[in-house]
């Protein structure tokens, strides 16, 4: 397969947004994250601070500001950023733990804690077939980035940290979307799914989707 190159504005991966990973980079705990899926009316986000104790409140209501400055970001963004995307399918085989992809060697990591019911130590190379097998697999490579040098102002640290922060999302959620692409067109391994956007945030999807920077690469 050819490699595939795609560009996404702004507007087009805000619903594939991870905001739980959005409010952990500020330091807000997982229950302040929900306001992200609050309706943004007054009735609603008072009925949302309202469940946190007094105590609370101060950072309830530093959620609630957050989201509103990322999402009126988010409007200034469109126009000014595109989420560029490219992915390529090649050969694979798996050699051990190792992965073959072409006449490539990847050593990989297996895990060193089962952290699953069936208390197995899983690797990468465990999705793939063996190439003991002869049969010869697939995998696909993807890349995905945001530039946003052009908006970064030295001048507001916050202003700063506003748009590095969503620009990670923005890059997650553009990987989001295109491995949705992926399994169910260019692929085309999974093309009956019918999955809701929580549960593609959920990974409840057919395969896996590991980043370089984790420990099993």
């Amino acid at each position: 397969m050819e490699q595939l190159l795609v560009n996404y504005k702004v507007h087009e991966v805000i619903e594939y947004i991870n905001w739980l990973y959005f409010f952990h980079a500020w330091g807000f705990a997982p229950r302040y994250a929900t306001i992200a899926h609050v309706h943004d009316c007054a009735g609603c986000r008072a009925s949302w601070l309202a469940s946190f104790t007094t105590d609370e409140q101060l950072k309830a209501r530093e959620a609630i500001k957050l989201i509103t400055d990322a999402r009126n970001m988010l409007e200034e963004l469109e126009g000014q950023l595109t989420c560029k995307c490219t992915f390529q399918l090649f050969d694979a085989q798996a050699q051990g733990d190792n992965l073959m992809i072409g006449s490539t060697l990847f050593p990989l990591l297996r895990q060193q804690n089962a952290n699953n019911k069936e208390n197995i130590c899983l690797c990468i190379s465990d999705f793939i077939k063996p190439i003991e097998l002869n049969i010869q697999d697939k995998i696909g490579v993807f890349a995905a980035t945001v530039n946003d040098t052009t908006i970064v102002s030295s001048e507001d640290d916050y202003h700063n940290l506003l748009v590095q922060t969503l620009c990670d999302r923005l890059v997650e959620a553009a990987v989001e979307k295109l491995h949705l692409y992926v399994r169910k067109e260019a692929w085309g391994y999974a093309p009956d799914e019918h999955l809701s956007i929580p549960e593609l945030l959920q990974e409840k999807f057919q395969g896996i989707r590991p980043a370089v920077g984790y420990p099993s690469l």
